[in-house]
C-alpha cells in the first residue's frame, strides 16, 4: 500500500491538472473501492469471515470503482465536485487531526470532515480551475504522507482518532 499510495497521491500532487481525466479516474476508483471496503468492514464483514468472502467484496468494489471512475470521466463537473470535495475531505481530515481533535465527538468529527468536503466541492463548481488545482495538491499530498506515515510509522489513522475519541 506505501507504493500505492505514494506515486498516486505524487501524481496526483504534481499532475492533476495537466493529467485531468486520468486523475478523475484513478480518484472515483479509490473513491468507490474505499468507501466500499469501509462499509462492508465496519458493518457486515467481520474478522471470522472467509477469505473468499472479502475477495469478492475487494472485486466487486474494483468493477463500482472503475465504474464510478469512467461516470466521472464522462461528466466532467460531477468529476470535478467530487475530486474537489474528496481534497476538501482530506483537508478536513488534516485539520481536525492538528486542531479540532479537542472536540471529542465522532458526530463532530464527521460534521467538520463532511462540511470541508461540501464546501470544496461547491467551491469548485464556481471557480473550477482555482479549487481544482488546489484540490488535487491537497489530496495527492495527503495520500503521499499517509503512504510514508504506513511505513515511518507513528502517522496514526485519521478514521482511529474518531474512534479513539470514544475512550477518552
Amino acid at each position: 500500500m506505501f507504493v500505492v499510495f505514494l506515486l498516486s497521491g505524487l501524481t496526483i500532487c504534481f499532475m492533476g491538472r495537466s493529467l485531468f481525466k486520468p486523475v478523475l479516474f484513478i480518484v472515483g476508483v479509490w473513491m468507490a473501492m474505499s468507501l466500499i471496503m469501509l462499509i462492508f468492514y465496519s458493518t457486515f464483514l467481520k474478522s471470522n469471515t472467509k477469505s473468499w468472502v472479502g475477495w469478492v467484496v475487494l472485486v466487486s468494489a474494483l468493477i463500482l470503482g472503475c465504474l464510478l471512475g469512467w461516470l466521472m470521466v464522462k461528466i466532467a463537473r460531477l468529476g470535478a465536485f467530487v475530486l474537489a470535495a474528496w481534497g476538501g475531505y482530506a483537508v478536513g481530515l488534516l485539520l481536525y487531526n492538528a486542531f479540532a481533535y479537542k472536540m471529542k465527538s465522532e458526530a463532530g468529527f464527521w460534521g467538520f470532515t463532511l462540511g470541508t468536503a461540501l464546501v470544496f466541492g461547491i467551491l469548485a463548481l464556481c471557480f473550477f480551475d482555482h479549487i481544482l488545482i488546489l484540490a488535487t495538491s491537497l489530496l495527492g499530498s495527503f495520500m503521499a504522507v499517509y503512504g510514508i506515515g504506513l511505513v515511518a510509522g507513528r502517522y496514526t489513522n485519521p478514521f482511529i482518532v474518531a474512534t479513539l475519541l470514544e475512550y477518552d
